[in-house]
C-alpha cells in the first residue's frame, strides 16, 4: 500500500507540475493562471483535456501541437517529471504511509520554489505576490504542523525574520560597498519566505548551500575575465535550490556541521 500511495504522489505531482508551468508561463506576463485554457503558444488553438495528460500527452504527441505541428518546449515536460519526483520524495519523507498537513505544507513550499526558480531563470524577477503569500500561508500553516502548535508558529515567525534580516544587511552593505544595488528586492523577500517554512537554522543552512552553489558556477567566468557574470547571476534559483536540499538534508548538515571535529578525531 506504501509502494501504492507514493506511486499516487508522483502522478499527483505531475499534475500540479503542469499547472506550475501555466504559472511559469503566464504568470511574469501578468495573464490569468486560470483563464483562458491551456492553448498552443504558436497557433492558439486550445489543447483538449484529453490532450492535457501530463508526461503522456507530451510524449505521444511527439512534442508537436496537433494543429499547427510547431514544436512545445522540453521544459514542460521537465517541469512536470520533476514536480511528480520531488512530490514522491515529500510523501516518503514526511508523510510516510498517510498523506498529512506537513506533506501538503511542505508540497506548497516546493512548488514555490519551482515557479520562482523558473521565473527568475528566464526573467530575473521574483513576483513579489509568490513570496508575500508564500510567507503568510508559511507562517500560519506552521502552527498546524504538530502539537504544540505554538512552538512551530514562533519558530516560522523567527525563521522569517533572521531571513529577511541576513539578507537585507547582505543587500544593503553590498550596495553600499558596490555603488550600485547588489540585490533585488525580491531576493529579500524569497530569503524572509525560506524562513517562514525552514526556521532560522535550516534558513542558515539554505543560504550557505545558495552561496555555494553560486560561487562554484559563477567561478570559471570571473577567473576568465567575465566581470558582467556576477550581474547575471539570477540568485533567486540558487536559494530555490538550497532551500530544497535545506529541506530534506538540512538537519544532518547542522548535526555534521556540530559534531565533524569528534568526527575527525
Amino acid at each position: 500500500m506504501e509502494y501504492f500511495w507514493t506511486a499516487a504522489s508522483f502522478v499527483y505531482g505531475c499534475v500540479i507540475g503542469s499547472f506550475i508551468n501555466v504559472c511559469i508561463c503566464r504568470g511574469p506576463l501578468g495573464k490569468s493562471i486560470v483563464l483562458p485554457p491551456s492553448s498552443c503558444g504558436s497557433c492558439g488553438s486550445p489543447i483538449p483535456l484529453w490532450l492535457n495528460i501530463p508526461l503522456v500527452s507530451f510524449l505521444m504527441l511527439k512534442r508537436r501541437c496537433r494543429s499547427c505541428g510547431s514544436l512545445f518546449s522540453s521544459r514542460y515536460f521537465l517541469v512536470e517529471f520533476l514536480c511528480g519526483c520531488l512530490t514522491a520524495f515529500l510523501f516518503m519523507h514526511f508523510g510516510g504511509k498517510t498523506l498529512n498537513w506537513t506533506f501538503l505544507y511542505y508540497l506548497v513550499f516546493v512548488g514555490l520554489l519551482m515557479v520562482i526558480f523558473f521565473i527568475d531563470l528566464d526573467h530575473r524577477i521574483i513576483p513579489a505576490p509568490l513570496t508575500d503569500y508564500g510567507v503568510l500561508f508559511g507562517i500560519l500553516g506552521s502552527f498546524f504542523l504538530s502539537s504544540p502548535g505554538w512552538r512551530h508558529l514562533s519558530a516560522s515567525v523567527i525563521g522569517c525574520l533572521v531571513g529577511y534580516a541576513v539578507f537585507f544587511l547582505i543587500r544593503s552593505v553590498g550596495s553600499l560597498l558596490a555603488g550600485q544595488e547588489a540585490m533585488g528586492g525580491g531576493d529579500v523577500a524569497l530569503a524572509a519566505m525560506m524562513g517562514s517554512f525552514l526556521g532560522w537554522r535550516n534558513v542558515l543552512v539554505a543560504f550557505f548551500l545558495a552561496f555555494l552553489l553560486g560561487t562554484v558556477t559563477q567561478l570559471p567566468a570571473l577567473l576568465a575575465g567575465n566581470k558582467s557574470a556576477r550581474s547575471e547571476v539570477p540568485f533567486g534559483t540558487f536559494l530555490a535550490i538550497g532551500a530544497v536540499c535545506a529541506l530534506f538534508w538540512g538537519d544532518a548538515v547542522i548535526r555534521f556541521y556540530m559534531f565533524w571535529p569528534e568526527i575527525l578525531h
